[in-house]
């Protein structure tokens, strides 16, 4: 999400290993993003967590 909270991009991972997730800085079209603050949400198991981000090209 951004700071406006509009939706840039899902993931879905099902069953995934313990681990490193590496984002593209990329939309859900595939388009760059600019440099900014995101903030994502990780769901795992009945775990939810959203965290803050600094995208710095």
């Amino acid at each position: 999400y951004n700071t406006r909270g509009q939706l840039i991009r899902t993931f879905k991972k099902e069953n995934a290993e313990k681990g490193e997730f590496v984002w593209n800085g990329t939309d859900s079209n595939d388009n760059a993003v600019s440099s900014g603050i995101y903030f994502y949400k990780l769901e795992a198991g009945n775990e939810t967590y959203i965290k803050k981000l600094i995208l710095m090209d």
